[in-house]
Order: structure tokens, then C-alpha cells, then sequence
């Protein structure tokens, strides 16, 4: 179904689970834009400019590789892990702290947005992040946090409430002693992802009880290749509940998840992403209300279909797909 007419098209099947409580959008940095915060290139880019290596540097050539060739051989996993080398683990992580510190009128427009989505039967959050930011506790407090390693033993039944850090978190002041563990390089994503395999194991009971919207990522994002390796390393395969929103045409987005095991929902270019985040701004307003939903649905059914377009006609048929609806539709 679509919510407008140039949106991406949400599978019935997608938007069911929604409303029982059964969807975990999995959120990258794409949603922290427009909050001024940086994509992991344009934060190897930053890290580059903090640490002003000499100009022969390899790292500096990696960096231009990576951004020239955005689906190419150069992973910026592979770019931070020789920072790590030249600089130390504590120095990066330092300054990817202080580089990932938004300022205080930052734009959390689409953080809202997701919180509003992501929760279960009972409208408790439940949102995982590989971002670092603390945007989702700014525009909502008193959230509860997952920190990994110390995630969530869904295996044992525990449900999953609150925001999880699966890839860490910043500290709340700049001089906290919080520890930051944040997973940056190849070696750190080995770590949580094949060695200790504590970020495989939680994604894969995520998905044994879940469906999982990948959102603000690309399909070449160091988090993508990692989380979807990782699964199917062991032995996990189940497309069908691991969904992903991208820019461009359905041919383009589809070509670059067609090995990922993921169903894709391409949407438009458009600027700020805008034919996708209305979309899921107007999903948002569905899951708070779902009656007045289904209202406003049943006046488009007492217009003629030739005087509605397309994609008012697939609400209407979204609509009586389902018992309710379908029983609404009758008494109107």
C-alpha cells in the first residue's frame, strides 16, 4: 500500500505485523542528517581533517577511494582500522565523540518519527541503532537503553523494550567515565560479529521474533555487511522478515539488495528524502490511530474509484483485506 503516490510501497504483510506490535526498525545514520550529525564517509572524511596525517598518508588515498567509489573494493571499516593503527583505539574514539555531537537545536524530526513506529502491542519502544548519537533519548526522555555487550537475552523469552546500542554509545558528558566501546574498524566489527559473535547472536533471536526495517542505511554500509554476513553465517536466511528502504527505482534498488537477502522498498529521489519520510510520517499517524485511519479510508470508499487515483484505491483495498476493515466497509 502507498500513502502517497510517488512513496515507496509497504507490503500488506509489513504494515499487519506493524500493527501487532511485531516490527524493530534497525536505524543507521541516514536518519541523523538532518540533525547535522555525519555519514560514516563523511565522518572518515572529519576523523581525516582532525588528525591532519601528511599528505602521501595511505589512509588519505583509502578516504578519497572510498568516497569516489562508494560501491567499490575501499570498506570504511578497513579506513578506521588504520586510524586505529596509526592513532590508538582511545585516540579515534575521542574524536569521533566529540565529531558526533549535535547541537542543541538539532532537527529530530525523523527520530520522532521512528519512536512513534517502533513499538510493540503495548506502545513500548523498541529500536535498535548501530548509531552512536544520543538523538532518540533527546527527543524522547527517560528512554530505556540496551548498551552492547549487555543486550537483551531474547532467546530466554526476554522481550526487547527500550533503544539498543548495538554498536555503543557516546558517554552523556563529554568527561564521563562512561567507557565508549564503539564499534568502528574491521577488527571491532570481527569482534562483535564473528569472534565473540554477541551482535550476531542478538540480531539473529531478533529475527526469530521480529520483523526487522532496515532504515538510514545503504546496502554497502559496513553495519549491512556485517549484521547480513553474520547471519548468514549461521545459517540464517529468512528474507522475508528483513525489509530495507532505499532511494532510486525499483530496478536500481532492487539491483543493489539482491544478494543481501533483504526485500527492498524503493522510493524516489527526492529532496531530504522527503517521498520517504511522509510516507512514514503518515504510517506514524495510522499506528496512533488506527480507527481514524480506517475512518478516513472508509470516505474515500464512498467516492467513486474512477474519481480516486491509484493509490487511494490500494488504501481502500488495504483496507478490506483485513476482517475489521472489511466489516466497516459492510456497515458503511
Amino acid at each position: 500500500m502507498r500513502f502517497f503516490a510517488r512513496g515507496p510501497n509497504i507490503p500488506e504483510s509489513l504494515l499487519e505485523d506493524r500493527d501487532n506490535g511485531n516490527v524493530v526498525f534497525f536505524c543507521g545514520a541516514g536518519i541523523s542528517r538532518p540533525a547535522g550529525l555525519p555519514g560514516f564517509i563523511e565522518l572518515a572524511e572529519q576523523v581525516l581533517e582532525e588528525l591532519g596525517p601528511p599528505p602521501e598518508a595511505k589512509v588519505r588515498e583509502m578516504v578519497a577511494r572510498a568516497k569516489e567509489e562508494p560501491d567499490g573494493a575501499i570498506s570504511l571499516d578497513q579506513v578506521f582500522s588504520l586510524f586505529q593503527r596509526e592513532y590508538g583505539a582511545d585516540n579515534i574514539q575521542e574524536v569521533v565523540s566529540r565529531l558526533l555531537s549535535p547541537p542543541s537545536s538539532a532537527n529530530l524530526d525523523y527520530h520522532s518519527t521512528v519512536l512513534r513506529l517502533s513499538r510493540n502491542a503495548a506502545r513500548q519502544l523498541q529500536i535498535v541503532t548501530t548509531n552512536f548519537d544520543l538523538l532518540f533519548e533527546r527527543a524522547q526522555s527517560g528512554i530505556r537503553r540496551n548498551v552492547a555487550p549487555a543486550l537483551p537475552d531474547l532467546s530466554s523469552g526476554q522481550p526487547l523494550v527500550g533503544l539498543v546500542y548495538l554498536h555503543g554509545r557516546l558517554p552523556s558528558e563529554p568527561d564521563s567515565l562512561e567507557q565508549y566501546q564503539l564499534i568502528l574498524s574491521s577488527s571491532d566489527f570481527g569482534r562483535a560479529y564473528l569472534a565473540d559473535g554477541w551482535a550476531t547472536r542478538f540480531v539473529r533471536d531478533l529475527l526469530k521474533n521480529y520483523v526487522i526495517v532496515l532504515l538510514g542505511y545503504s546496502a554497502n554500509d559496513p553495519p549491512v555487511r556485517y549484521l547480513l554476513e553474520g547471519l548468514h553465517a549461521k545459517g540464517t536466511n529468512n528474507p522475508a522478515k528483513i525489509f530495507a528502504f532505499d532511494q532510486g527505482t525499483e530496478i536500481e534498488v532492487l539491483n543493489r539488495w539482491h544478494d543481501r537477502g533483504v526485500t527492498a522498498l524503493a522510493y524516489p529521489a527526492s529532496p531530504a528524502h522527503s517521498a520517504l519520510w511522509d510516507t512514514l510520517r503518515a504510517w506514524a499517524d495510522r499506528s496512533d490511530d488506527l480507527e481514524k485511519w480506517r475512518r478516513s479510508i472508509l470516505d474515500l470508499a464512498s467516492t467513486s474509484p474512477r474519481q480516486l487515483s491509484p493509490h487511494e484505491r490500494g488504501q481502500v483495498v488495504s483496507l478490506i483485506r483485513t476482517a475489521e476493515g472489511a466489516k466497516l466497509f459492510a456497515e458503511a
